[in-house]
C-alpha cells in the first residue's frame, strides 16, 4: 500500500471525516500494523495516539474511547497537539 493512501485515511480521520476514514480502511485492507507504523514513523504521533488511531480505524474502539485517549476534541473533531 502506498503511503499516500494511509495518509489520506489518517487525514480524513483528523479532519473529522470519520465515515470516509473507516470506509477507506476497510476497502483498502489496511492492517493495524501499517497504521501504527505510519502514524509513528511518518506523522510522528505519540505511541498512545498511534494505538488509539489504529484501534479506532480498525473498529476495535469507539469514537468516545478514541477521544478519551486524549487526542481529539469530541465536540469539534479536531486533533489536539500532544
Amino acid at each position: 500500500m502506498k503511503t499516500t493512501q494511509i495518509q489520506t485515511i489518517v487525514e480524513n480521520l483528523l479532519d473529522g471525516n470519520l465515515s470516509e476514514a473507516k470506509y477507506l480502511t476497510k476497502t483498502k485492507r489496511v492492517s493495524r500494523q501499517r497504521i501504527l507504523d505510519f502514524t509513528r514513523d511518518i506523522m510522528g504521533f505519540a505511541p498512545r495516539l498511534c494505538i488509539a488511531t489504529a484501534d479506532f480505524l480498525k473498529g476495535y474502539i469507539t469514537w468516545q474511547e478514541y477521544c478519551d485517549a486524549g487526542n481529539v476534541n469530541a465536540y469539534t473533531g479536531t486533533a489536539f497537539e500532544l
